[in-house]
Formats: C-alpha cells, structure tokens, sequence
C-alpha cells in the first residue's frame, strides 16, 4: 500500500488570489524579510461570489506579489484570473507558510 501512494502523482491545488476578486483590502503584516510579499485581510466582492461562490471575509496574499518573486507559482485559472499554484514552491519557508494561511482560509469558507 506505501508503495502505491509514493506513485501516485502530485494533486493540483490551486489558490483564488486575484486581487481584483477583493474589496476593503487591508494589509495585516509587511515583512521586508519575507520578499515584500505582505499578508492581507479582504471581503470577497460581488464578482467573486458570483464566479466562485466566495463572501465574506477572506486572509491571505496577493497573486500579484507572490508572482513577482515565484512566477512559476502564479497562472491564470479558467474564469481568468490569478491563482496561486501551491505545489511550486513546497520547500521555500516563506512560500510554504503563506500556502498554509491560504489553505486554512480556504478550509474555513467551506465550513460555512
């Protein structure tokens, strides 16, 4: 049964982080050692509730900052916006916990 799970490919998870899907942004943490890439709290807009079904309030990142210092972790979803790609940089410490904080953010909008 190890064996089989050490095969299996690596699941795409992708992050809504489009700042354009976000209103009332406010940033929560600058860190200049952490790459300039800021930690963020928003409410979800009508756009983003009417493409992804997304309200209320969300923490996270931007795309566009995580884009400038790890392109490959940013692309374009099918609606056509930015979304964070967070199996690109697993071993990066800086990357690494800014993916926890989305996930998390993305665990507690399906619980409600």
């Amino acid at each position: 049964m190890e064996e089989e799970l050490e095969d299996e490919t690596e699941i795409e998870m992708t992050v809504v982080a489009d700042r354009r899907l976000k209103k009332n942004i406010k940033i929560l943490r600058e860190h200049k050692n952490m790459n300039n890439i800021r930690l963020y709290e928003w409410e979800w807009n009508e756009e983003a509730e009417g493409v992804y079904g997304l309200e209320g309030q969300g923490v996270g990142c931007m795309a566009h900052e995580i884009e400038i210092e790890y392109p490959e972790a940013v692309k374009y979803d099918e609606e056509g916006y930015k979304v964070i790609d967070i199996n690109k940089y697993p071993e990066d410490p800086v990357y690494k916990m800014l993916c926890v904080i989305e996930v998390e953010n993305l665990k507690n909008r399906r619980k409600k």
